[in-house]
């Protein structure tokens, strides 16, 4: 039997051998074992983070993220960030153990 194109040919050839085709499903299988999802535990916090207006005080905004503890304080300054007219320059956060999170948020509190 002719096969009319050459990689064709050269595909059933190659699946036709049993212990390339269990290489292939054996690598394949391992590829997938290692993409496994890992969670990571978030926690909900609520901070005041400042920032420098341009009268040059400093400014308070309030803000709830619910991030992982080893990006809280990226997470925390970048969402205060979203509602800030100027630079956030840090924040000092506070866990809030009563309220659980599972998925990662920003809310960014009025300014009285």
């Amino acid at each position: 039997m002719e096969m009319p194109f050459p990689i064709v040919q050269h595909v059933a050839m190659v699946l036709s051998s049993r212990p390339v085709v269990l290489a292939v499903a054996l690598a394949f299988a391992s590829l997938l074992a290692g993409c496994s999802k890992h969670s990571v535990a978030l926690t909900r916090q609520k901070c005041d983070c400042e920032m420098l207006t341009d009268m040059d005080q400093i400014a308070t905004l309030r803000i709830e993220v619910c991030a992982a503890d080893g990006t809280l304080d990226d997470e925390a300054t970048a969402c205060a960030q979203t509602g800030a007219p100027a630079n956030v320059q840090g924040c000092r956060c506070e866990a809030q153990g009563d309220s659980p999170c599972a998925a990662r948020s920003c809310k960014v509190y009025a300014r009285p």
